[in-house]
């Protein structure tokens, strides 16, 4: 095909480069996924063509070659200086893309070549894609590799979040043991009956020389205020725990089996609003609600954020169909009651005359 191309004029890279098919894929794409290194080779020495072009999803050969498993490719590649920080349209890098897909030997050649491994993009961090997608193997890789466990995506989401809610175990074991254990984030959060709860089912804590409920709760109080953000991390595990009383393991495991409970929604609901998180709560109550048009409290906790969020008429309206469902709700009764009177106040403010 290059020499079909090549009439002297000094051009030969730029016409093999343009030669493309209906989505985009050059030659240096095809090459990389079917394995030709010599093709390869006499594409980026000799003709010097871009390593970098991308097809019509902003895909590079490199990743056809991840995607084929071919480890000598990759590192032919990246060698041959690889972009590892390329996005795709889906807004993921190669080290994204490779740990989603669990290609262990890759995610240490890309790591080990340079690949940013917390980088944070549309899609996450490396971890969030080997969590999302049940890469115990990988996850285990990225965690040896000192990657940050806190990192959080989409507003709220840990790479353990993630892993309960794609029903991993072993992923959430994994993050577990790298983070802080569950009735440590109980005790922080002051939840003594989550405590008491999670004592018989965790192993001792080296660290923690009084082994009892009071000796946790003691030892958790002596350490360090966490920040903001730490908080809420663990305010979102300790809510989810109240969503399973007893196991035989530990409960964030037990809580995997549970990810389509409406009542995990309305307990991390609760917990952004607790934080001053109006938008977050909602979101999460509206969820709540679509999953039990049904329940009272799914309507109780709409209201409750709208009503941190001053939308008095959509909180009155939450009540109501709160009380509707169950008319003898006296927390619902008397929160309509004080949403009616916010309306109220509301309104005769809006009707004063300026002066």
């Amino acid at each position: 095909m290059a020499r079909a191309l090549d009439d002297g004029d000094g051009r030969l890279a730029g016409k093999v480069g343009a030669v493309r098919d209906s989505n985009g894929v050059g030659a240096l794409h095809l090459a990389a996924a079917r394995g030709r290194l010599p093709v390869c080779g006499y594409l980026l020495e000799e003709l010097r063509v871009d390593i970098d072009a991308v097809e019509d999803r902003c895909e590079t050969a490199l990743t056809f070659a991840i995607n084929s498993g071919n480890a000598d490719m990759v590192r032919f590649l990246l060698d041959h200086g690889a972009d590892t920080e390329n996005l795709n349209n889906g807004g993921l890098t190669v080290l994204h893309f490779a740990a989603g897909e669990g290609k262990c030997e890759i995610v240490e050649i890309l790591l080990s070549k340079g690949a940013h491994i917390d980088s944070l993009t549309a899609g996450g961090t490396a971890l969030h894609c080997a969590a999302y997608n049940g890469r115990d193997d990988v996850l285990k890789i990225l965690l040896d590799h000192h990657a940050d466990h806190k990192k959080v995506a989409w507003g709220a989401y840990t790479p353990l979040l993630v892993a309960i809610q794609s029903g991993s175990l072993k992923c959430v074991k994994l993050l577990i043991e790298f983070g802080h254990l569950p009735i440590e984030v109980a005790a922080r959060c002051g939840a003594r009956k989550d405590v008491e709860t999670l004592f018989p089912v965790t192993c001792h804590i080296p660290s923690v020389h009084d082994w009892t409920v009071d000796g946790i709760i003691n030892y958790v109080k002596s350490l360090p205020d966490v920040k903001d953000e730490e908080f809420c991390e663990a305010m979102l595990d300790m809510e989810i725990f109240k969503a399973v009383k007893q196991s035989r393991i530990m409960i964030i495991v037990a809580i995997a089996l549970n990810t389509g409970d409406a009542s995990l929604f309305s307990n991390r609901s609760l917990c952004w609003l607790r934080l001053g998180e109006g938008e977050k709560a909602l979101m999460d109550a509206e969820v709540c609600r679509m999953m039990q048009p049904n329940w009272p409290k799914a309507c109780y906790r709409q209201g409750a954020t709208l009503m941190l969020l001053k939308d008095y008429k959509k909180v009155c309206s939450s009540f109501l169909d709160g009380l509707k469902l169950e008319p003898e709700n006296i927390e619902m009764k008397n929160a309509l009651r004080e949403a009616l009177q916010s309306l109220k106040m509301s309104d005769s403010v809006d009707m004063e005359p300026l002066d």
